[in-house]
């Protein structure tokens, strides 16, 4: 049974402690006290389920060692468990080494000690370094407490981890005692439903997968609303999900008021919205789109009738081949709306350039009366040994050939550098900035539909070159860069229209296609 301690709790704390969700979302600004829940939770699932085996996990043994177990174990020394050691006979737990035989026997069979916490009354908690996470598979689990959980690739959280997820030992209490006891064994009187809960706690961090595992987008406006308090915080528990987003501010007892009011006057607005307040939706700085805003620019928008349609590609096929429809709509005041009204991201085996041509003619053909334009990558008219089309867009106008026209093709000679090369140059990032500003007499549009673009727009990261940052990513098994080639496809239409940058002789080009 759970022994009566009394501990201070903030509110967010205690609402993570207390839910019978089993997914958690911990989300909380520096000094937050996300590690302080690691502990708290993982002391109340030790003591109250030990035949449960659990999990602690960081992205490094350094992290893990250094940060997360040290809060950890300061914390069970506050309920009275300290390590064993043989001038400590009377401690709880040993790391690493065979617990004493004064123990109660754990009843597992492992190959190695390492990496284990053993505890007095028979409980085992597995430690694991999520940068290496193929070492977890085969392991089978029943709660799991994973510490700064932004830095961590997608699928070691929602593959490997969610997968080993299947042990036994923990139920949800339905009984009267249920928040301060929401977990406990079959044993147990008012024991419902077996659970394996997981906990994430992490600092703020613009990471799409976790805004998408947590729903965050469709609760934007009110965790905005909630965060930016000293004493109010988003909590939502909706399906099997929890989530508490809250400011550095409710550790307050914790950390010092001045240590807050310092990092505030240290750093920009969003820094101090991302790591102060915590939102999962401030700017961290490095976006390659930083005056890209949700709120000013995606939004319900359908394609015009009477307008021509304008249709961009990027030739990449993992993890989809990218393509989105665009429409230019010119307004009273002499601006000029460019709106984003659809997009393609056809995956494997439909990821081929004639199914997303045939996808788009479709969907858009009976609308292109009135033109239709097509750009993309430039490298896409390199030489291809690919039959008789001897370049992407050979195979481009041949899905579109009674739809175009000469002057349909819109291709810069070379894609524009990200950065500029010199004085009266403008590089790819920063006319793309100043469009998304509202520069040139454009307003940029993008149906909310349109979920990889925005994601790209929002995500994409700026590399050391100033040049998109493309990492490697294990999507289904298939490594392939997750981000940038959306965006990519946009940037290609909007250079093209309203950027100084080289065009190619559209009209030749075409002309020449059509001949051979």
């Amino acid at each position: 049974m759970l022994q009566k301690i009394d501990i201070d709790l903030s509110g967010p704390q205690f609402d993570i402690y207390r839910s019978q969700k089993e997914r958690n979302l911990f989300h909380a600004g520096q000094g937050g006290g996300k590690t302080f829940g690691i502990g708290l939770i993982s002391w109340m699932l030790v003591n109250i389920c030990p035949e449960a085996l659990g999990m602690i996990a960081a992205n490094t043994y350094g992290q893990l060692s250094d940060s997360t177990l040290l809060e950890c174990t300061n914390v069970w020394k506050g309920f009275g468990w300290t390590e064993y050691t043989k001038t400590n006979p009377d401690g709880f737990y040993v790391i690493d080494v065979n617990p004493p035989m004064s123990f109660v026997q754990h009843g597992h069979v492992f190959k190695t000690n390492k990496n284990k916490i053993f505890f007095r009354n028979g409980a085992v908690v597995m430690l694991a370094s999520l940068d290496n996470y193929k070492t977890i598979e085969g392991r089978t689990i029943s709660w799991a407490l994973l510490d700064e959980t932004s830095d961590t690739k997608e699928v070691a959280v929602k593959e490997t981890i969610t997968g080993r997820l299947r042990g036994s030992g923990i139920h949800i209490n339905e009984g009267a005692d249920k928040l301060r006891v929401p977990w406990v064994p079959e044993s147990r009187p008012h024991a419902g439903r077996q659970a394996n809960p997981l906990y994430i706690f992490t600092k703020p961090a613009k990471e799409q997968w976790l805004t998408e595992m947590f729903d965050l987008e469709e609760f934007r406006h009110e965790i905005q609303e909630s965060i930016m308090s000293e004493t109010d915080y988003f909590f939502k528990e909706f399906e099997n999900k929890c989530v508490v987003i809250c400011s550095a501010y409710h550790n307050i007892p914790h950390i010092s008021r001045d240590y807050i009011e310092t990092r505030k006057r240290e750093l920009s607005k969003d820094q101090v919205d991302l790591l102060i307040y915590g939102s999962p939706f401030g700017k961290s700085g490095a976006e390659y789109y930083s005056n890209f805003d949700r709120r000013i620019h995606v939004g319900k928008f359908n394609a015009v009738d009477g307008l021509p349609i304008h249709f961009t590609l990027d030739f990449n096929v993992n993890p989809y081949m990218p393509a989105n429809v665009w429409q230019l709509i010119p307004g009273t005041d002499g601006r000029i709306k460019v709106r984003c009204v659809r997009e393609y991201a056809m995956t494997t085996p439909k990821n081929t350039i004639e199914y997303t041509c045939q996808t788009f003619r479709a969907d858009f053909g009976h609308m292109c009366s009135v033109g239709l334009f097509y750009y993309g990558d430039a490298t896409g008219k390199a030489t291809l040994p690919i039959g008789e089309a001897r370049d992407y867009y050979k195979i481009v106008e041949k899905e579109l050939k009674t739809l175009i026209y000469p002057s349909s093709r819109r291709l810069l000679k070379q894609n524009p550098r990200h950065r500029a090369l010199g004085h009266g140059t403008l590089g790819r990032r920063e006319f793309m900035n100043a469009l998304l500003s509202g520069a040139y007499g454009v307003d940029v549009e993008v149906d909310e539909s349109c979920k990889h673009t925005i994601a790209d727009f929002e995500f994409v990261k700026e590399d050391a070159n100033g040049a998109k940052l493309k990492k490697i990513e294990d999507i289904n098994g298939v490594k392939c860069q997750k981000y940038g080639h959306m965006s990519d496809a946009a940037d290609a239409l909007l250079c093209w229209n309203f950027g100084t940058y080289s065009k190619e002789n559209s009209n030749e080009k075409v002309q020449q296609s059509r001949a051979a």
